[in-house]
């Protein structure tokens, strides 16, 4: 587990930290890294887990997300794509006539029936 492992370091020593984890990974070691930046996180993993309240709000693959999509996750979001609504009506109606050779027959509905 690297919880923030580069912070308050000089940048060789946050490349070398860098260079360790990655040597760990590709040894077979499971690497978890926490880190508040985003940079450092989109760099090193394989894949991100965002959590938001507790809760898992997404997985993503680094190589194919944006940083607008984590922040989107960071803060409650969906990478969903959003669900199409029908417009709001004021009224509505259906109505339809069958023709016969000796009658005609028309039906009505108004919303709410």
């Amino acid at each position: 587990i690297a919880n923030q492992p580069t912070r308050g370091l000089d940048v060789g020593s946050i490349e070398f930290v860098h260079r360790s984890l990655i040597e760990a990974r590709d040894a077979g070691a499971a690497v978890l890294l926490v880190s508040v930046e985003l940079d450092e996180v989109m760099t090193l993993s394989d894949r991100i887990i965002v959590l938001y309240r507790g809760e898992i709000a997404g997985e993503v693959d680094p190589r194919t997300v944006t940083e607008k999509e984590i922040g989107l996750l960071m803060g409650g979001g969906s990478l969903l794509p959003a669900q199409p609504t029908m417009p709001a009506m004021s009224t509505a109606s259906i109505s339809a006539d069958r023709v016969s050779a000796d009658s005609i027959e028309t039906a009505a509905v108004e919303r709410g029936e």
